[in-house]
């Protein structure tokens, strides 16, 4: 077999998987791309802008820009994965409909909702986790192991 080949099987592969989930029940598509496409990328581009900018002690401008727009770089990515998706991977499916143009805009409209919903979910737990460390500093809360009601046997 050749590598030709090979890359045409796993392509079409691709595709009966992405059909198979798109068409698992009513509205599976959406959801798809609300967390495939949507919240995925996001939170890839926000955390990745994060963690670049912990590391960026020697440029504070960058690590500054970084900080600042770690969201926005989130909703870059997000709506860059359905770009990509929609211009770059689904037009070479057999299950194209190259005139959908309705589909098109709710699946822009699910990856939207899915990195919004990403964008509120991220930041509820950055809130969570500030209220604790707020909490440990004050001494309000300390961490303590848990202790054992019963030994190592069970008795």
């Amino acid at each position: 077999m050749s590598l030709i080949q090979f890359i045409q099987d796993k392509k079409e592969q691709f595709y009966e998987l992405a059909f198979k989930l798109s068409t698992l029940f009513p509205g599976s598509n959406y959801v798809f791309h609300a967390g495939l496409i949507g919240v995925l990328p996001f939170l890839a581009g926000k955390c990745s802008a994060e963690f670049i900018a912990r590391y960026l002690e020697n440029y504070p401008n960058g690590k500054e820009f970084l900080e600042r727009n770690a969201e926005r770089i989130g909703f870059v990515c997000a709506f860059g994965a359905e770009g990509f998706w929609m211009l770059g991977i689904e037009p070479g499916s057999k299950y194209n409909h190259p005139d959908d143009d309705k589909g098109r805009l709710y699946g822009v409209m699910a990856t939207g909702i899915g990195a919004f919903t990403g964008a509120v979910l991220n930041r509820v737990n950055d809130y969570r986790l500030e209220r604790r460390r707020e909490m440990e500093r004050n001494g309000v809360l300390e961490f303590k192991r848990p202790r054992r009601k019963y030994g190592l046997r069970g008795k």
